[in-house]
């Protein structure tokens, strides 16, 4: 991720990584293109859909029917407070972590506030929002909130073509292209 990352956005020479998996999150913190430090937590995207599974007593395709559903802005308006409070609690918990994280990742410098993120389609907006959120801003240089960046298969296009038609998965054009390089 961060070599195709580099490549994607070649004037961007410090930053950090977020890779958002269904069961971990990986950060990485470029300095001067240089990968120098790397931290993962036990949270992803599937801790998302076992929240909704415990408080609303769903199965496991049915509580991620209704995430999906929930945000993209198309769930019942009686299931939208719920899974509100639900995510809400969830973003906390992942938003804690994350914050854990980057004070690990402080070492000698604050971090860049350029932070690029990979995630699900479909929930990498709710990722990206937990993110731009007050809490974290002390741990940039600017002290500004995080200038996050979703890689969507739109800026993967340029670096890796996919027949038409076919689902355009952002983690699986970010493996292809590092693939192509070696």
């Amino acid at each position: 991720s961060f070599v195709v990352a580099r490549d994607a956005f070649p004037f961007e020479s410090d930053f950090i990584f977020s890779h958002i998996g269904g069961e971990v999150t990986d950060l990485a913190k470029v300095s001067g293109e240089v990968l120098v430090e790397s931290v993962s937590f036990p949270i992803g995207r599937n801790y998302l859909k076992r929240e909704v599974e415990k408080n609303l007593n769903f199965d496991d395709i049915e509580s991620l029917s209704l995430l999906k559903l929930y945000l993209r802005g198309e769930a019942h308006k009686n299931i939208s407070g719920k899974m509100e409070k639900i995510l809400g609690r969830a973003g906390e918990e992942w938003r804690s972590s994350l914050e854990s994280s980057l004070s690990k990742m402080l070492s000698d410098a604050p971090l860049p506030s350029r932070f690029f993120l990979i995630a699900d389609e479909d929930m990498s907006s709710w990722f990206k929002k937990t993110v731009q959120g007050e809490q974290l801003h002390q741990y940039t240089v600017t002290e500004n909130k995080f200038d996050v960046t979703i890689f969507k298969h739109g800026k993967l296009s340029d670096l890796c073509k996919v027949r038409e038609g076919v689902l355009r998965d952002p983690f699986l054009m970010t493996e292809s292209i590092f693939i192509n390089k070696i």
